[in-house]
């Protein structure tokens, strides 16, 4: 039997049925044992396998070294723990970006604890990179989307924790083990993970400790803040350029809402933004992950077009917004109305026409949701070919006006259909 036995186990791989049949020929509880250790050979080369998998997918996800090294990271935890992993690509189609995302299992406090004690501000990582963590409350209908910015690495802790631009005991490092539960995917909440080196580390920390120094913010709500997060230098006497706010470097425009904060990390951060947690709620959430579409997993796409969010992105050429200007004439005065018949795509293709013509356009806007970053980006247009004129100050204009780059016109929204006439 145990001749049998030895011959099996030693000679599996190659002659497996051969084994078998000497091993029943002799004891059958030498076959049952053979079959067994087979079983547990195949799963281990099958997990031996996927762990490869995920370490050579995420070899080729960023061109920046840190955003790399950080993907390298979290394909090493993935593989250690044998977590679900996919690599998605997301943005617009001019400037498409690949991020790792791997799922973390919130019923299941090791993996919590592992996943808090490796991606935190103090340890470091290979490739000499920190970890700046946004975790923002998965997007769920008539639910309020809660968010931090976490330093911390201890389960259950308060100590590196924030929201409002300060530390907070509103959530601790682990709070969406506790959260809402999306029931459609099974998600409680995404951890945006940023690469940071040695330098921006220490600067964060003291971004962090010391608001009197930032710039002003976007707004002081408990996420938007997060945005304007300083990498370069917080001091009074900082330049925006040495400050290099966080969403700058990610190559995308700032937001006050909480959702949109999060469905820009998700589909329009640049190649910095290399690595997502996906935190899911049980094997039901795990079952997700693995099955569903891309898509039907992530937050859904920003409400405003790429093209007034991307940095550096055009509408092209064929776009329908870039072919419905093509037929305003040079010169023209342009009228865009109120609320929803703002069309923030509209704006930006009228924009990119402005730079092409020898007049340019005279516009005039009303109370609408076109962003300030656009509207920035048309009165900073050469020449002074895209005029911008308001019949009333909202917060997208504020700042424009201050600077002297728009003309306000006071009126009631009932003088619409006379501004057209005339």
């Amino acid at each position: 039997m145990g001749l049998a036995f030895a011959l099996a186990c030693a000679r599996m791989k190659t002659l497996l049925k051969f084994a078998i049949v000497l091993a029943l020929g002799s004891n059958a509880f030498a076959a049952n044992q053979c079959l067994d250790v087979f079983k547990r050979e195949s799963a281990r080369t099958l997990r031996s396998r996927e762990q490869q998998d995920v370490i050579r997918a995420a070899a080729a996800i960023s061109k920046d070294p840190s955003a790399q090294a950080m993907a390298n990271a979290l394909a090493k935890f993935a593989s250690d723990f044998n977590l679900p992993w996919r690599v998605v690509e997301v943005g617009p189609d001019q400037k498409k970006t690949k991020r790792l995302v791997v799922a973390v299992d919130v019923t299941n406090p090791s993996q919590v604890a592992a996943y808090l004690k490796t991606f935190n501000i103090a340890n470091e990582l290979p490739g000499g990179v920190r970890t700046l963590a946004l975790e923002i409350q998965k997007e769920v209908e008539n639910e309020y989307v809660f968010g931090t910015v976490r330093t911390g690495s201890e389960p259950g802790s308060y100590d590196g924790v924030y929201r409002w631009g300060k530390p907070t005991k509103e959530g601790a490092t682990d709070w969406y083990r506790w959260s809402p539960v999306d029931p459609a995917t099974h998600f409680t909440a995404f951890g945006h993970l940023v690469a940071l080196d040695a330098k921006e580390a220490a600067n964060v920390e003291y971004y962090l400790k010391n608001p009197a120094e930032r710039a002003p913010c976007k707004s002081d709500n408990c996420i938007a803040w997060s945005s304007s997060i300083e990498l370069g230098r917080t001091a009074k006497d900082a330049t925006d350029r040495e400050r290099r706010m966080l969403f700058s470097e990610l190559g995308v425009s700032r937001s006050i809402a909480h959702t949109e904060i999060a469905r820009r990390l998700a589909h329009a951060a640049n190649e910095r933004h290399s690595a997502m947690v996906a935190f899911v709620h049980g094997t039901a959430g795990v079952e997700t992950f693995k099955t569903k579409k891309t898509e039907e997993i992530l937050p859904p796409e920003p409400q405003q077009p790429y093209e007034d969010i991307v940095h550096g992105l055009v509408l092209p050429k064929d776009s329908p917004a870039m072919k419905a200007v093509e037929v305003i004439p040079d010169g023209a005065k342009v009228f865009f109305p109120i609320a929803a018949g703002a069309s923030p795509a509209g704006m930006t293709a009228l924009i990119q026409r402005a730079h092409e013509m020898q007049k340019g356009f005279d516009v005039t806007v009303l109370v609408n949701g076109i962003s300030e970053a656009s509207l920035a980006k048309g009165v900073a247009t050469p020449d002074n070919k895209f005029r911008l004129k308001a019949t009333f100050l909202g917060g997208n204009l504020r700042k424009l006006y201050r600077a002297g780059k728009v003309d306000v016109i006071p009126g009631y929204l009932g003088d619409f259909a006379r501004h057209l006439v005339d």
